[in-house]
């Protein structure tokens, strides 16, 4: 399973920069559950986007497919093993 928030808070500006993420950002502390503020920088707090996905892993139950390292084996496609 992986849980994907975007940024809620925006810069009041810019809709599509060059590198598409630096008008938003997240709050300087807290969340945006908890009312966490946003940075001066971003001061518009905007909605929260979640997005959960859940697969269906049955098929990776053998722990002999596994890696030998004792890694698990879902990687994300950019690289990450540890989806942090």
């Amino acid at each position: 399973m992986v849980n994907v928030r975007f940024p809620t808070c925006w810069d009041g500006k810019t809709l599509d920069p060059p590198d598409h993420s630096s008008h938003v950002a997240y709050p300087s502390s807290g969340t945006f559950e908890s009312n966490g503020p946003c940075p001066a920088t971003h001061p518009v707090k905007i909605p929260q986007l979640f997005y959960e996905v859940i697969w269906d892993t049955t098929a990776f139950n053998n722990k002999a497919d596994w890696p030998t390292d004792g890694s698990q084996p879902f990687v994300w496609s950019f690289g990450d093993k540890t989806g942090k």
